[in-house]
């Protein structure tokens, strides 16, 4: 059976959401480089956020200083669980700067409207966006009836170690588990 939307409680969601904050939080995670096999540093900060915003969080190993950042927000109790999902990986690192603004580990605001730098669009505003709206649900008073589960997922751009291909780039097909009812990633 559906549930019924209640627009005043998305209305006391969305009124909390703090545009000037979530904007920061883009730009702080888009400034931290983290390419394929090196999402220590990210996930480090992903998980201090999601701590921040009221979540349990914790940081998963799955290679060498490779990390998943994971957080549940436990519901009242009796819903459904809902997980957003993002990779904390970049396609590149600090090394392609010179190609111009968009490939820069530097979150750049511009007519206070567009943020550029590496991982901006893909997936850092994401991750961004799921902990401002969770907080958003949180500051509004409203204890959903499952959990919200958020997964900063090193290893998007993943390579598999085979023959001559080994490191830390090459390893992540971690072992952790939880189990939602729903998921989603916000691309």
């Amino acid at each position: 059976m559906a549930q019924i939307v209640h627009r005043d409680l998305v209305r006391r969601a969305t009124d909390q959401i703090d545009r000037d904050r979530l904007v920061k939080l883009v730009i702080d995670l888009t400034s931290i480089p983290s390419p394929t096999g090196e999402e220590r540093d990210m996930a480090r900060a992903y998980g201090e956020v999601l701590k921040g915003a009221g979540f349990d969080a914790t940081l998963q190993p799955i290679g060498d200083e490779r990390y998943n950042a994971v957080g549940r927000l436990q519901g009242a109790g009796g819903g459904k669980s809902v997980m957003f999902n993002g990779h904390l990986d970049t396609s590149f690192g600090p090394e392609q700067a010179h190609r111009g603004i968009g490939y820069r580990c530097e979150g750049t605001l511009i007519d206070d409207e567009w943020i550029y730098g590496m991982g901006s669009f893909n997936m850092k505003s994401a991750l961004a966006t799921y902990v401002a709206a969770s907080d958003a649900i949180r500051k509004a008073g409203i204890r959903l009836g499952g959990d919200i589960v958020i997964a900063g997922v090193a290893g998007e751009i993943e390579k598999a170690p085979v023959n001559e291909y080994e490191g830390r780039q090459y390893q992540g097909y971690g072992g952790w588990h939880q189990v939602c009812d729903h998921a989603w990633c916000g691309r």
